[in-house]
């Protein structure tokens, strides 16, 4: 499950920080996990609210999107390719349960991850 293909959410977010970039590399292969703004920080070296600024000046948008698209940029191959139930993808990625992944689809690209699926199929 890893590798720099799939990981164009990361790539669309284009950090101009390495440390920032370092983060999102370790948030990607560690998505099950719990990512807070602390653990994250950590990672980076630097205290979470100067971590929470420098992310934010670096790709725009908080850390906690941030992981939301990671986590959706997984699941939703999954979702739309495979018969996977849905609660198993949403623990895999680190969303904790279907619903929980449901409503970031919804918020993200406008369709729930049951609409996501029923479309790939047509």
């Amino acid at each position: 499950m890893g590798g720099q293909s799939q990981f164009s959410a990361v790539l669309d977010i284009t950090p101009t920080s390495g440390r920032v970039r370092d983060v999102l590399y370790y948030a990607r292969d560690h998505l099950r996990e719990s990512l807070s703004v602390e653990r994250l920080a950590e990672v980076a070296c630097i205290s979470p609210r100067q971590f929470s600024r420098t992310f934010f000046n670096a790709t725009g948008m908080t850390p906690a999107k941030a992981i939301e698209r990671l986590r959706l940029d997984v699941a939703r191959p999954r979702i739309e390719e495979t018969l996977e139930p849905l609660e198993q993808i949403a623990r895999d990625v680190g969303f904790g349960s279907a619903e929980k992944m449901c409503r970031s689809c919804l918020n993200v690209f406008g369709r729930t991850s049951q609409e996501l699926r029923r479309a790939a199929r047509k």
